[in-house]
């Protein structure tokens, strides 16, 4: 059975068939050193939502604040639904897939946003929160 897995791109990858980095930058550093082997900066929050999540976490606003960056990110997601296809592909077909962010906590992440889109549509899918 597929896993759908969601971690810290700068920990341990999981043991996922597609490791996807979910962010709107990297470094070539973490690319080549973290084995991230897709970079999908589509599903990443654009640049004025990231610069404004920066801008909570240096004032120490993002937990206050949190509501409406997922409103604000879903209907970014909404607007662009193709780019989540191949994901559903890799998981209908058996294959394990893990989104990576740099954020650490994941309940304040857009890799578990994602992870909750994807279980909409197949529900039956285990995930793995790290």
């Amino acid at each position: 059975m597929p896993v759908l897995y969601t971690f810290n791109v700068m920990k341990k990858p999981p043991p996922a068939d597609y490791l996807l980095q979910v962010t709107s930058y990297t470094r070539k550093r973490d690319w080549t050193s973290r084995s991230i082997g897709v970079w999908c900066p589509q599903l990443a929050p654009s640049k004025e939502l990231t610069d404004q999540v920066n801008d909570w976490k240096q004032n120490n606003r993002l937990f206050q604040n949190w509501d409406g960056f997922v409103v604000s990110y879903l209907e970014e997601q909404r607007r662009k639904p193709a780019h989540l296809e191949q994901v559903y592909r890799w998981l209908e077909g058996g294959r394990s897939v893990a989104l990576g962010c740099f954020c650490e906590e994941p309940c304040v992440c857009v890799r578990s946003l994602l992870a909750e889109i994807i279980l909409q549509r197949l529900p039956q899918i285990a995930v793995d929160l790290r």
